[in-house]
């Protein structure tokens, strides 16, 4: 019966692994790269899944971290924000705000009209279109009172026609308010 090798083969890959063997410094190497290659079977192969494990569960905390990280730093942006958005849902008093800068300005109201508030996250943003007429410093300082409000709003669109002695504007004015959760 075959065993698939060969008497003379392994009577000389006996004799190599003898004369090899037989010298004490080749004998050491030979020792040292079997223990190796055993610690490599059983110690390194079994741990690196669990190095890999490690490092994707790292991965995915540090993820998480960075995620917290980002929404403490937008909850401190919001709250430097929230002083100049409207406490009370009433657009009766946000119109009267904006017709107060108006007022203060001296511009003559020709037209005004809002439209249905668009929500954005947790605010309602108050949509008004309002047409001015007057000189175009007082129109630029109606801008300029409306961007840099106490009042988180911004003027959206601008339409100006020029009318003989005045001009006509057409502005659309934006404004953040809490959503009414009643």
């Amino acid at each position: 019966m075959e065993t698939g090798l060969d008497r003379e083969r392994l009577a000389q890959y006996k004799a190599t692994l003898e004369k090899y063997l037989n010298e004490p410094a080749k004998m050491r190497l030979a020792v040292v790269g079997v223990l190796f290659m055993a610690g490599m079977m059983l110690v390194y192969m079994p741990l690196s899944d669990q190095i890999q494990k490690q490092r994707a569960m790292i991965a995915k905390e540090r993820n998480r971290a960075e995620a917290i990280e980002l929404m403490e730093t937008l909850r401190e942006q919001t709250e430097l924000y929230r002083p100049r958005i409207a406490e009370e849902y009433d657009s009766n008093n946000w119109v009267q705000y904006v017709l107060g800068i108006l007022r203060d300005k001296k511009l003559r109201l020709r037209d005004m009209s809002s439209k249905p508030s668009r929500k954005v996250g947790p605010y309602d943003a108050m949509v008004l279109t309002v047409e001015v007429e007057g000189p175009f410093n007082k129109l630029r300082e109606v801008i300029e009172a409306l961007e840099s409000s106490d009042r988180l709003l911004r003027v959206d669109i601008i339409r100006c026609e020029k009318e003989k002695d005045t001009i006509v504007s057409k502005l659309t004015i934006l404004g953040l308010m809490l959503r009414d959760n009643a």
